[in-house]
């Protein structure tokens, strides 16, 4: 009981630039998307846990138009499912006919055009960058911030190790197992700065991108845990490519943010069981967690 929920009135949003109809119907915001907004306005950040067919794409749409007109953010990115990808740059213009869209694909990160797409995306004011989720997992951090995240998350598996060590750990594999991933990762990185070699990736930083928003945010909560219940059936501890980028992602945010940027949608916030929410805490707000003493999943 150590949190109130608030409560956010979004009834006096007006957002300049949104069109009365689409697809020539009348379109008028629900409450319920104009208070999501107005979450995102005061804090910075949010969860938007919508059911499938109440507007969350357009709840995502409002806050990045009017959290730029606002000041919340200079430069946003929206991550949406492959799938939808396509059909997203109709659904802003339809509901913002003069916002600025830009639509990252696979195409765009090749090696022919990736000078020329983040030299776009840096040298324009965008309204909306798009991009699909198979593409945000190639938007990148500093190495010197990825390095320093990682010698950090060592140090606490490190920590975690000798802790559940003296409670009876029972799941000393998975920890050790996501140990050794971590030294690797930190020697490829090492290895790519010597070399100097061009990943086919664009660096966040570069881009000027201070917000993330990710639709289907439920497509990332395979996340390693640090768990003494790695033996129990259904709390997983494997982890996704996808999802270890979004975590550099959404920390590096958060750190040059002071803990705002990140917006999260979901109609599925539970997937597979508990942990994940714990997950989406993980991406949304660590520093909360931290606040609590919540550094594992077992916390």
């Amino acid at each position: 009981n150590g949190f109130v929920e608030p409560r956010f009135d979004g009834s006096k949003i007006e957002i300049e630039g949104l069109s009365s109809t689409l697809k020539g119907k009348e379109f008028k915001p629900r409450q319920k998307q104009l208070n999501a907004i107005q979450r995102y306005l005061v804090d910075g950040r949010a969860l938007f846990l919508h059911d499938v067919g109440v507007g969350k794409s357009f709840a995502l749409l409002g806050s990045i138009i009017k959290g730029k007109q606002v000041g919340k953010h200079s430069k946003a990115i929206l991550a949406v499912p492959n799938a939808v990808f396509p059909q997203m740059q109709d659904l802003a213009l339809g509901h913002f006919p003069n916002a600025k869209v830009l639509m990252v694909d696979a195409k765009s990160l090749n090696k022919e055009n990736r000078e020329a797409t983040l030299a776009q995306v840096t040298t324009n004011s965008w309204d909306i960058v798009i991009v699909s989720h198979s593409i945000a997992e190639r938007i990148s951090v500093p190495d010197e911030f990825k390095l320093d995240l990682i010698d950090q998350e060592m140090s606490e598996v490190e920590a975690a190790i000798d802790s559940l060590s003296d409670a009876g750990f029972h799941g000393g594999l998975s920890v050790k197992s996501h140990q050794k991933k971590l030294e690797n990762e930190r020697k490829k990185i090492m290895d790519r700065i010597d070399s100097e070699e061009v990943y086919n990736t664009v660096n966040i930083e570069e881009m000027g991108v201070d917000a993330l928003f990710i639709d289907e945010a439920d497509e990332f909560v395979n996340l390693n845990k640090i768990t003494n219940m790695g033996h129990v059936a259904g709390v997983a501890v494997t982890e996704s490519k996808k999802a270890r980028a979004i975590y550099y992602l959404t920390n590096y945010l958060h750190h040059k943010n002071g803990n705002t940027g990140i917006v999260l949608a979901t109609g599925t916030d539970i997937r597979n069981n508990i942990g994940d929410q714990f997950t989406l805490l993980r991406y949304l707000a660590p520093d909360i967690l931290m606040e609590q003493n919540i550094d594992m999943y077992d916390d």
